[in-house]
């Protein structure tokens, strides 16, 4: 047991020195990540704070010195990226409101958070008796395209829009729905965007004529979408990709938040444990 403390005195000095020499070159690691900090190069900053650790594990002083920079670094990240998510959600709110000036706003506030636009192309009174695709989207960005069919029953569940040797099919309606309006039977699909089979987004970035088949039940019915109904369900499809990335930068910025309310918190208690460590070691 003498034997074993006297190697470890004997090697004492070795340690130390060799933390010594490694505090130089650790050091200097350190102050590169700062210029790259101030630089807003976060990312780079924090390769080489991970560079430090993994080439002077033995610089413990400067170690420690770069595991608190790391956290700024961090913060700053973060605080960088609130500003961006705010400053496009504005950007596109802006854009959003020259908009939808030009649709129809429908919400009833007793039953419904979020209001719905359409196109006012395609008015439900004065469509009672037609059979045709209609499109709307909610506030929140998430569209819908509504199949509305007119006549003899034929409990159609698949909507299949062709135009010029192509086409998207879907046969999953998200709500399904028979009933007679005006002496007139009628059934309305609704397909959610997303899960309609493409077809918002076939009929948004295609060119007419588009043939619509109905099908599903006991027989089927086929027409050609008006140019009215096209035109309508092209401007429903692009407001709905503004308002879906609203959404989006909307999320990614309450992220962000959560986030850096997080870091800084850690930060507050990694100080004040520093703190107390120093006055012990005092």
């Amino acid at each position: 047991m003498k034997n074993r403390y006297i190697l470890i005195l004997l090697f004492l000095p070795f340690f130390f020195s060799c933390g010594e020499k490694a505090e130089d070159p650790a050091a200097a690691l350190l102050e590169e990540a700062r210029k790259e900090c101030e630089a807003g190069n976060f990312n780079n900053a924090r390769m080489l704070l991970d560079s430090l650790s993994v080439a002077h594990p033995t610089a413990y002083k400067t170690r420690r010195e770069a595991e608190i920079f790391r956290r700024e670094v961090m913060i700053k990240e973060k605080e960088r990226d609130v500003l961006y998510f705010t400053s496009e959600i504005e950007r596109l709110s802006a854009c959003r409101d020259s908009l939808v000036s030009s649709f129809t706003f429908n919400k009833n506030s007793r039953y419904q958070d979020t209001g719905y636009y359409t196109s006012p192309l395609q008015p439900i009174a004065s469509n009672a008796a037609s059979t045709y695709l209609r499109a709307s989207v909610n506030e929140d960005g998430t569209a819908f395209i509504v199949s509305f069919y007119r006549g003899r029953a034929i409990e159609h569940t698949t909507v299949k829009v062709s135009s010029n040797g192509y086409y998207a099919v879907c046969d999953k309606p998200y709500s399904s729905r028979s009933y007679r309006e005006y002496g007139v039977y009628s059934e309305r699909r609704d397909y959610k965007y997303g899960e309609d089979g493409g077809i918002m987004d076939f009929i948004a970035a295609g060119e007419a004529p588009f043939v619509v088949e109905l099908s599903g039940g006991s027989s089927s019915h086929t027409y050609t979408l008006r140019a009215s109904d096209v035109e309508a369900i092209k401007a429903v499809a692009g407001l709905a990709v503004l308002l879906r990335d609203i959404t989006s930068q909307r999320q990614l910025l309450s992220d962000a938040q959560i986030s850096l309310e997080i870091l800084r918190r850690n930060s507050e208690i990694s100080k004040q444990n520093n703190t107390d460590i120093e006055d012990t070691e005092e």
